[in-house]
């Protein structure tokens, strides 16, 4: 099955996950709701969303990460964006792999930058990666992880600002094509060329 298959038999369990997810959240907030200084946590075991009926045990961990990763097979651009976001407000996302020695198998970081007015930014995913040196069946299923990582992103928005929707910063960070992307179900914001991040 190709991951985008996988995808699209995903696609109707969103809000059921986005809920289980946002209600296994800790948010310690800031100065303020929706600040930037708010300090996320997350540690979550879930099944394989396409699990064959009878296997209950879990099959990802998705996380906040506090480590580093070391030798995590992407481009350096992916891995030192990942590096980049706050660790200590749980900044950097990683989906392990239980059933392959609880390897990562996707990873993704977010960063949040208010806006003054009535409307703040949403926040913004900035890098988005699935571990290379695996075969093409198990590349699909790390897909499906990073998918859920984005879910869990989705959760921390409605936990904290509800804007009802997450950005991608589209560059070298995000190492997934636009059909793949659109298949997890991002689309063209409003507006035109996105947000540069200055």
């Amino acid at each position: 099955m190709s991951v985008l298959d996988q995808l699209k038999g995903l696609g109707g369990h969103r809000n059921e996950l986005v809920d289980r997810f946002e209600a296994a959240l800790t948010v310690a907030p800031g100065r303020r709701a929706g600040d930037p200084e708010t300090v996320v946590s997350f540690d979550h075991l879930l099944p394989d969303p396409g699990r064959v009926e009878g296997d209950l045990g879990a099959r990802w961990r998705l996380a906040t990460a506090r480590h580093r990763l070391v030798g995590f097979p992407v481009s350096g651009e992916a891995l030192a964006e990942w590096h980049r976001a706050d660790p200590h407000k749980g900044r950097r996302l990683v989906a392990a792999d239980l059933h392959n020695r609880n390897r990562a198998a996707a990873i993704l970081s977010w960063h949040y930058e208010p806006r003054r007015g009535r409307r703040g930014r949403p926040h913004l995913i900035t890098s988005l990666a699935v571990r290379g040196n695996v075969s093409r069946e198990l590349r699909a299923e790390y897909v499906v992880a990073l998918w859920l990582l984005t879910c869990v992103a989705l959760a921390i928005d409605r936990k904290t600002v509800r804007r009802k929707r997450i950005g991608v910063v589209l560059d070298n960070a995000i190492e997934l094509s636009l059909q793949n992307l659109t298949a997890i179900g991002f689309s063209r914001g409003p507006q035109r060329g996105g947000y540069r991040g200055e």
